[in-house]
């Protein structure tokens, strides 16, 4: 069984981790924070949404980058953007099924800087609203008579028409 022994040093630990500007200087990659920003965090199926990703370098903020930007949702690539010698990579997301999304934006890294990625942000898509127009005969009805009902149904881009037999209607409740 092997025997550890704490190693001591006279050198100070900050000299044994270059800074940032160090690592600049010396060609060393550079550690880079990815944050993800949505135009909304609430949409309806089939609404596009802008997906923002800024890339900094940790504790220079400012400086550009170069290198690929994956915007992810659920766990899959929706959009890849390059970052040319920006922090900034914008991607429009449209989702046309309702549910609950997590978005995130992975930073590729690049010759000067390390991988990134930003936290998860979440993404509520609902269900496009929908209309329903009935028509009736106009004619005065009779106690015990029958009427055929003709309806349509309207949501983003569709339509559904019900007639005899073509649905079920329900009238009060």
């Amino acid at each position: 069984f092997a025997e550890y022994r704490p190693v001591t040093t006279d050198t100070d630990p900050a000299d044994l981790f270059p800074s940032v500007g160090e690592r600049m200087i010396t060609g060393l990659p550079v550690e880079t924070i990815t944050t993800l920003g949505l135009s909304t965090s609430s949409t309806a199926a089939g609404e596009a949404v802008t997906l923002t990703a800024d890339v900094s370098i940790a504790g220079l903020g400012e400086t550009p980058l170069t290198g690929l930007v994956e915007f992810v949702a659920d766990g899959d690539v929706v959009a890849t953007v390059p970052l040319p010698n920006t922090r900034r990579a914008t991607a429009t997301f449209i989702d046309p099924l309702p549910g609950q999304r997590s978005l995130s934006a992975r930073y590729s890294g690049a010759d000067e800087s390390l991988p990134s990625e930003s936290a998860p942000s979440a993404l509520l898509v609902n269900a496009q609203p929908t209309s329903v127009s009935i028509q009736a005969p106009t004619a005065a009805l009779q106690e015990g008579e029958e009427i055929v009902l003709f309806g349509v149904v309207y949501g983003r881009d569709m339509m559904i028409a019900y007639g005899p037999g073509l649905g079920k209607w329900v009238v009060d409740g």
